[in-house]
C-alpha cells in the first residue's frame, strides 16, 4: 500500500526502531527513513525455532504418545516423537524459509540498494551505524522529522487522518484534567505531574502515567506535549519515583521535557528513587529536589537474558533452530539472540555490548545537555 503512494508521491517515514518486518515495510513504502536516537535497527535474519519433548514425555514422564502420519514431509506430530527434526521435517522447513528469506532480501535489495544479506543478517545496529549502512536515511525524534518534512515540502499545517492522534484533534484543558484524573492536578498555573513506576513503551496495567501501570512513554509524552501547549499552565512540577525501564521509552520523554523546559520552568521532586530511566527524565529539570534518602543516579545499561536451553536439555526437551540462511556461519544464533531456547555466541555477544555502549553514550549526553542549565555546567568525564 505505501509502495502504491510512494509512486506517485514522497512518503517520509518515522520509527522509534525497525525489525526485519518493519525495516521491509520501510524500505519499500518509505522514500526517506528516519529513526529515533534511542532506537535500533534490529535486521537479524530469518529463522525459525521447535521445541522437541519426546525423552521429557516418554523417557521422565513415562506417558505414552501414540501419533499416525501419512505423509513422509508432515512432521506435525514430531515435537512431540522425536529429539530432533527427521530429515524430510529439516528439508521441508529449510525449504520454506530459504524462500521467505529470498523474498525478503529481494524487497530490501529492489528498494535499497545498501541492503545487502551481509548488512540485514547482522544486526542489530544502532541509529548511526544503520544510517552508516544505508539502512535509514536521518537520526532524530518524530517532531524533528515532521519540521524537516515542513520545511522540504513548505508545508503549512499537518493533519492527523488515522491512529489514536487523530481521535485527539481538537483536545482542550478540558482533556487535560480528564486524562490526568486522579494521577495529576492541573488545575491551577502550576501542574504537577505523578510519574511512578517502571518505565515502558506501551502500558502493561492500570494507571495512567504511573502507579501500578507505570509509566507508559505515549500517555506521559502526551500529556507533557499538552502541558507545554497550554498557556494556563505557568510551570511544571514532576513527581517521579522510578528505577528505570526502557531507554528508548526515557529517551523519547527526554525529548519531550526538554522541549517543555524551552518555554517555562519544570521542576522535578525525586521520591524514593530517580535511577537508571529515572533520571534520564529527572536530568532535564531547571531543579531537581530529592528526600534526604532518596536514590538518585544509577547511570548505565544493563541488559542480557536467562538461557534455558542447557536447563531444558537435563530434563528432556531440546530446542532446534532452523536458519534461513544455513550456510552462514552463526545465522542461527544471530536470528534467535533474543530466544531465552539458546546462548549467545561470541560474535552476537560482541553486536549487542556494541548496541547497549551507543546507548550508554547517549545517555551522558542527555544528562550532560540536562544539566546544562541555569547557568550550570557538568562534564561528561564527572557524570561517568
Amino acid at each position: 500500500m505505501l509502495a502504491g503512494v510512494r509512486a506517485v508521491k514522497k512518503v517520509y517515514c518515522h520509527a522509534d526502531a525497525l525489525s526485519n518486518t518493519t525495516l521491509m515495510v520501510a524500505a519499500k513504502g518509505c522514500s526517506s527513513i528516519w529513526l529515533s536516537p534511542a532506537g535500533d535497527v534490529e535486521a537479524i535474519g530469518l529463522a525459525a525455532q521447535i521445541v522437541y519433548m519426546r525423552r521429557l514425555l516418554v523417557d521422565e514422564l513415562h506417558l505414552n504418545v501414540d501419533f499416525l502420519q501419512v505423509g513422509k514431509f508432515k512432521g506435525a506430530e514430531e515435537p512431540l516423537t522425536r529429539d530432533g527434526p527427521s530429515p524430510e521435517a529439516r528439508a521441508s522447513l529449510t525449504s520454506v524459509l530459504s524462500d521467505m528469506r529470498a523474498s525478503w532480501l529481494d524487497s530490501l535489495a529492489t528498494a535499497r540498494p545498501q541492503a545487502t544479506a551481509e548488512v540485514v543478517e547482522d544486526g542489530p545496529w544502532s541509529p548511526l551505524r544503520a544510517k552508516e549502512l544505508g539502512l535509514i536515511d536521518e537520526v532524530g525524534y518524530f517532531d524533528e522529522a515532521l519540521a524537516e518534512v515542513k520545511k522540504q515540502t513548505s508545508g503549512v499545517r499537518e493533519r492527523v487522518v488515522f491512529g489514536s492522534g487523530a481521535e485527539q484533534e481538537g483536545g482542550d484543558l478540558d482533556d487535560l484534567v480528564r486524562a490526568l484524573a486522579g494521577e495529576t492536578s492541573a488545575t491551577g498555573p502550576v501542574a504537577l505531574v505523578r510519574a511512578t513506576g517502571s518505565i515502558s513503551m506501551s502500558a502493561g496495567g492500570n494507571g495512567i502515567l504511573g502507579g501500578r501501570g507505570g509509566i507508559v512513554e505515549k500517555d506521559f509524552s502526551r500529556t507533557i506535549a499538552k502541558l507545554e501547549k497550554d498557556d494556563e499552565v505557568k510551570a511544571v512540577v514532576v513527581r517521579i519515583d522510578s528505577p528505570g525501564g526502557s531507554a528508548l521509552a526515557s529517551d523519547l520523554m527526554w525529548h519531550q521535557l526538554m522541549k517543555l523546559r524551552k518555554k517555562k520552568p519544570l521542576v522535578f521532586s525525586v521520591g524514593d528513587m530517580a535511577a537508571s530511566g529515572g533520571y534520564y527524565l529527572a536530568c532535564t529539570g531547571d531543579y531537581v529536589f530529592a528526600e534526604p534518602m532518596s536514590i538518585v543516579g544509577s547511570i548505565g545499561v544493563v541488559g542480557g537474558k536467562i538461557g534455558v536451553g542447557d536447563a531444558l536439555e537435563r530434563v528432556g526437551v531440546h530446542a532446534e533452530t532452523f536458519p534461513a540462511n544455513p550456510h552462514k556461519p552463526g545465522a542461527a544464533a544471530r536470528a534467535a539472540y533474543e530466544s531465552p531456547l539458546v546462548k549467545w555466541d561470541e560474535p552476537t555477544r560482541a553486536r549487542v555490548l556494541e548496541s547497549m555502549t551507543g546507548v550508554y553514550e547517549l545517555f551522558l549526553a542527555r544528562i550532560v545537555e540536562g544539566r546544562s542549565t541555569r547557568g550550570r555546567e557538568i562534564s561528561r568525564d564527572k557524570v561517568a
